[in-house]
């Protein structure tokens, strides 16, 4: 399974803040050891090392929404996200890749399926979102199992 790690709400400098996440990714290596990715905001850090098991050529992480407002760093599989994804398809929904990360963050954003959860993927994952500033508040951290 994926390796996730980061920091927030960390005094942690914009500058020092990719190199502290690339010793992280690196430490995570065993966990991930397909490829490793970080994203960095003011007072947040994803790293991520990926083992790929879905969306194998385009499912690279933390990944981004296409606004750039949610960022997901996702372990786990959501054993129907083929159904997931047409339902979301369905409700106008667009995708870039053929990850299931993609649909999990695109679950997390769906309201309606957030309040229903018949309508949620079913697998086993742990995830990290991170909502942007798009309201004037500070930005909105999630995790969940």
């Amino acid at each position: 399974m994926c390796g996730i790690a980061g920091f927030f709400g960390s005094t942690v400098s914009p500058i020092a803040a990719p190199a502290l996440l690339q010793r992280m990714a690196a430490t995570l290596g065993h966990r991930g050891p397909d490829e490793k990715g970080i994203h960095s905001a003011p007072g947040i850090g994803l790293a991520h090392a990926r083992l790929s098991v879905v969306g194998l050529a385009d499912g690279q992480q933390p990944m981004a929404d296409a606004s750039g407002d949610l960022v997901i760093s996702y372990n786990g599989e959501i054993f129907n996200y083929v159904e997931l994804r047409e339902r979301l398809q369905a409700r106008g929904r667009r995708f870039a890749t053929g990850s299931d990360t993609e649909d999990t963050a695109s679950v997390y954003q769906d309201d309606d399926d957030r309040k229903d959860e018949s309508s949620g993927g079913e697998g086993v994952q742990s995830s990290f979102h991170w909502a942007a500033d798009t309201d004037g508040d500070e930005g909105d951290g999630n995790a969940e199992e």
